[in-house]
């Protein structure tokens, strides 16, 4: 229970493992999303005639073992963004580290924003000290403020334009205090959904934070889940799919 409290600032083994499984299971949980295409398999509503057909050459043209095929699903996107920024240095170890699973076990992309939004994803896959110090350098906080909406147009716009759709999931790490304008925030967020994506925000407090941007964009988010350690990452597992 200790461990599970750590704030994020140290991280031993033991804890890493725990994050690991936690990744793995919410992994999991994440609903696919049926594509076009069609996969051989054992049972299925669809007759493979093709491949029914072969089979029955070793059969002497019986067809005895009809092979089907099923809709082919695949899992959903995953796109991280965590503010790094000042207010948010008391929670960037726990955020990173966070994010670091899921790219490892959900194949997700994960951002860094503060006053502008830089993609880690390939830091995340390493973990060496060299590394540390990139990521170090990047999320060093900046003293112009968070502008949290104009990085999630950046984001929706250039960096995931072809890959935001119809399930992705986009999860924000943020305590929702953006030094842009408060209407901006909420027509960022409708632009992410407009494609289909379900947008989650996880905040470091108690209570949803009153920031008067994410207030006003509360409409665009589809549930907010507090992320101050291990354990509440454990208690939101069920939440997540």
């Amino acid at each position: 229970e200790a461990l599970q409290q750590r704030d994020g600032q140290m991280w031993l083994p033991q804890e890493l493992s725990a994050l690991r499984q936690l990744a793995r299971q919410i992994t999991a949980k994440l609903q696919p999303k049926a594509t076009r295409r069609w996969r051989c398999a054992p049972n299925g509503r669809r007759l493979d005639v093709r491949q029914t057909l072969r089979g029955s050459v070793a059969c002497g043209g019986e067809l005895a073992q009809p092979s089907w095929r099923v809709k082919r699903t695949e899992p959903p996107r995953l796109f991280i963004l965590a503010d790094v920024s000042r207010s948010m240095e008391s929670h960037a170890a726990l955020f990173l580290r966070v994010a670091r699973a899921f790219a490892l076990e959900a194949d997700a992309r994960v951002f860094v924003f503060h006053t502008r939004l830089a993609e880690v994803t390939s830091l995340m896959h390493r973990d060496t000290a060299a590394v540390q110090e990139k990521v170090n350098a990047v999320t060093a906080g900046f003293g112009g403020g968070t502008r949290i909406a104009a990085s999630l147009q950046d984001f929706s716009r250039n960096h995931a334009r072809a890959q935001i759709n119809r399930g992705a999931r986009v999860w924000v790490f943020s305590d929702g205090f953006d030094t842009d304008e408060p209407a901006l925030l909420g027509q960022a967020l409708k632009e992410v959904r407009a494609r289909g994506a379900r947008v989650t925000w996880f905040h470091p407090t108690r209570q949803v934070p009153e920031a008067a941007a994410l207030q006003r964009a509360r409409g665009s988010i589809e549930r907010f889940v507090p992320l101050a350690s291990l354990a509440d990452l454990a208690n939101a597992r069920a939440s997540l799919h």
